[in-house]
């Protein structure tokens, strides 16, 4: 599973790029200028201002838009209807390289291109819509007191609810209202309004993870059961995509040789957005765990990829994760008849920066049950340099952890001539 670091952690050295995109040369002193500029633009203001540029776009959403009763309900109707009829070419940029018409008739488009497409659309809707201009992570973090475009290479569109800020970043049909691409998770960004150009606190939406596995262990090794994985915000982002591309199956496959997936159900897939998802995967995994000498070690905490959180960078370097994140998961071990613990590990809970980030660990076992729980969370998204060695050691401490094994005894197989 592709999860937090991959999309999450960036180490940045937070440098601006050199190679300024067209029409970015002018400088200017003051933020009003700077937004004055790019509203007079022919490829930023000029895009949403001049309805010439994006009438098309407006044409096919508008029978749409007039069924909806509410904002709120025009909003997700455009906002539904880009990311269902155009695709991000990969591209960032705060500039349309064409007429909104043209990227819309292609059916691509850069990441201003598709935005540009919202704020139009809804100002002609009838819901105040405006550019606001962002960096990436990788592109490093805004000046906010230097007046300059270059600084920004991603254009998102800024509405309102109730007077609470409200993101908009068409690109991921799965991806709902409110929630920016997880690149554009970087502190701040510049709303263009030329009565009043000002900067917005970016406040990203929590990810969330939980993984309940039920399993029991035959005396072979054999192991048979379900997981049960439900999540909400950026995981339910990936995970959704992972469902629609039919790959859901591929990493139990690819981890458990001669795994045999007996069902997957699925709950919420594009129904409710902003709401969680759910997977049952029913399986059975031949052999999962080694019978050597009548003992067993069992490594029984899958999924729960936190290696991806091993630093490797030098220590000199800041760490920022884009968003919050709650991780959960339950294993449930039915032991075979006769088998008994010789070793379970111990409970542990870590703490790192006034519990910016805990990690807790506890083992239970009731008769033939063993339970083992995990959690991880983490609040706190900033860490400087300074305490880069503590976070790393905070990491290390959590893989040692998940490498603890329970450990069976007394487990006697059956020979192989009497398996069936």
């Amino acid at each position: 599973m592709k999860y937090i670091l991959a999309t999450a952690v960036c180490l940045a050295a937070f440098l601006f790029p050199t190679n300024a995109q067209t029409n970015t040369a002018k400088t200017t002193t003051t933020w009003v200028e700077l937004a004055q500029y790019l509203h007079k633009n022919e490829q930023l203001g000029r895009q949403y201002a001049q309805k010439d540029n994006f009438e098309d776009v407006w044409r096919a959403v508008q029978s749409t838009v007039e069924m909806a009763k509410t904002e709120e309900d025009k909003v997700r109707a455009v906002y539904n209807f880009v990311n269902k009829n155009v695709e991000w070419n990969g591209e960032w940029s705060i500039y349309a390289t064409e007429s909104l018409n043209k990227a819309f008739q292609k059916k691509t488009a850069n990441s201003a291109e598709l935005n540009l497409m919202l704020v139009a659309c809804l100002n002609a809707a009838g819901v105040r819509a405006l550019p606001m201009l962002v960096s990436t992570r990788t592109h490093g973090k805004a000046n906010v007191n230097v007046a300059l475009a270059p600084q920004f290479n991603h254009l998102i569109c800024y509405t309102e609810s109730n007077g609470a800020p409200r993101f908009l970043d068409a690109g991921d049909a799965y991806r709902p209202v409110g929630m920016l691409r997880t690149e554009a998770l970087n502190n701040d960004g510049w709303i263009l309004d030329i009565n009043n150009p000002r900067w917005v606190k970016i406040v990203p939406t929590l990810s969330v993870r939980q993984t309940l596995s039920t399993f029991s262990l035959s005396k072979e090794g054999d192991l048979s059961g379900r997981f049960v994985k439900t999540s909400k915000g950026y995981e339910a982002v990936v995970e959704r995509n992972n469902q629609s591309r039919k790959g859901a199956t591929s990493l139990l496959k690819k981890e458990y040789q001669g795994i045999r997936i007996d069902s997957i159900t699925t709950f919420n897939l594009d129904v409710n957005l902003s709401g969680a998802f759910k997977r049952n995967f029913y399986c059975f995994i031949p052999q999962a765990i080694e019978n050597v000498d009548n003992k067993m070690e069992i490594h029984p905490l899958w999924h729960t990829n936190f290696e991806a959180y091993l630093l490797t960078a030098p220590s000199l370097h800041s760490v920022d994760f884009a968003y919050p994140v709650s991780d959960l998961h339950v294993f449930n071990l039915a032991i075979p008849e006769g088998a008994s613990v010789e070793k379970i590990p111990k409970d542990e809970t870590l703490e790192l920066a006034d519990k910016g980030a805990v990690y807790q660990f506890t083992a239970v076992q009731s008769g033939n049950i063993i339970q083992l729980t995990i959690r991880l969370q983490i609040d706190r998204l900033h860490f400087d340099a300074s305490e880069y060695t503590k976070m790393k050691e905070f990491f290390e401490r959590i893989a040692a952890k998940q490498a603890e094994k329970v450990v069976l005894k007394n487990v006697r197989s059956e020979p192989l001539s009497s398996r069936r």
